[in-house]
């Protein structure tokens, strides 16, 4: 198959351009041409990408077998130029939510004018976790292909057994964006500290200020921070399973990837009920799992983990057998067989 994946970039530090890289180099593993074409001039690249990687020419639109658009942006664009061409959209997120929150224009809409079309075989959607098919069918009336993400165990898995220290550490991820609720992850932290004063925080993440930032809530921290900013990705276990606790505090998520590699290095996670999130965050059993922005019910389930040992085991041990669940290799089967003929159960 040639199939061509049309994103706005490949630049950015995200779950969501991971998951599309790993399409591709999956796929051009198992034999298939594979390009990404991307609609700005900047061709870089933060994950190494295997397929070629090329500027948008919408004139070669028609060319490909399959093309997969990765926001709903481009429905119209796919509309104009290969109206009765397989095509297929990768829902990640509630893309009508994260344009309200952000006051941009919304272009979900596109979708229900095009309904028919997406249900007919010709056209499909993919969503990558139940919740996103949840809400793509609740909202639009359209029923999704479910191909959900993977997690790579060469990259995430553990690097140290869950072991007791004299200071725990808990990890936070960063993320500019206000719904991924850093400010509340570091309220948390710091409810945290009143009652467990010898904690360190680690923080990773892309696009971090030196430390401490101007922001008065980050220097409010009277114990020992780290920083890993845009850290190598074979680090990435290592920082992982030098964690305590890995705390994920999104409004929401169409799947959230840093909760899910948390759990393949066995680290305990405590995490919001983001929406995604609740394919592999089992209420506790591989999660301490917390409504969106409520600093103290975050605090407590920290608190949870840090003084129970038993708990920071179990947790630790079903979370890595969940993970275990969601390879890279069942999500590539998955979209082989959407991208070839769509038989798979919607």
């Amino acid at each position: 198959m040639y199939v061509v994946y049309l994103v706005g970039s490949l630049r950015y530090i995200s779950g969501g351009v991971r998951v599309i890289v790993e399409h591709a180099n999956g796929l051009v593993a198992r034999g298939h041409k594979v390009e990404v074409w991307v609609k700005s001039d900047n061709l870089t690249q933060y994950y190494p990408c295997n397929a070629a990687v090329l500027q948008l020419n919408p004139a070669n639109l028609p060319l490909p077998d399959v093309v997969v658009m990765t926001d709903p942006i481009d429905i119209e664009l796919l509309a104009q130029h290969r109206p009765d061409r397989k095509s297929l959209l990768l829902m990640q997120h509630d893309n009508e939510w994260l344009a309200e929150i952000s006051g941009e224009p919304q272009t979900t809409h596109l979708m229900p004018k095009h309904a028919e079309k997406f249900s007919s075989g010709i056209w499909g959607i993919m969503a990558v976790s139940s919740w996103v098919k949840q809400v793509i069918a609740q909202r639009y009336g359209i029923n999704c292909y479910l191909v959900p993400n993977g997690v790579d165990t060469k990259l995430f898995h553990p690097v140290r057994p869950i072991i007791d220290t004299p200071t725990p550490k808990i990890l936070l991820m960063y993320a500019p964006q206000d719904w991924k609720g850093f400010p509340e992850a570091v309220s948390a932290a710091l409810e945290v500290s009143k009652t467990h004063g010898s904690v360190e925080i680690m923080i990773v993440g892309g696009m971090l200020l030196s430390f401490p930032a101007a922001d008065p809530a980050y220097q409010q921290f009277s114990f020992p921070v780290t920083v890993f900013n845009i850290p190598e990705q074979e680090n990435l276990a290592s920082i992982y399973s030098a964690a305590t606790v890995f705390v994920s505090t999104s409004w929401q998520e169409g799947f959230g990837m840093p909760g899910l590699e948390a759990l393949a290095c066995g680290v305990p996670l405590v995490t919001t009920d983001s929406g995604g999130v609740r394919d592999y965050a089992i209420p506790d059993k591989t999660a301490i799992v917390v409504p969106p922005r409520d600093v103290q019910a975050m605090a407590d389930g920290i608190r949870r983990v840090l003084d129970s040992r038993e708990l920071r085991q179990r947790l630790s041990q079903e979370g890595l057998h969940e993970s275990k669940k969601f390879t890279w290799d069942k999500t590539l089967d998955k979209l082989e067989r959407v991208l070839k003929d769509g038989k798979l159960s919607l």
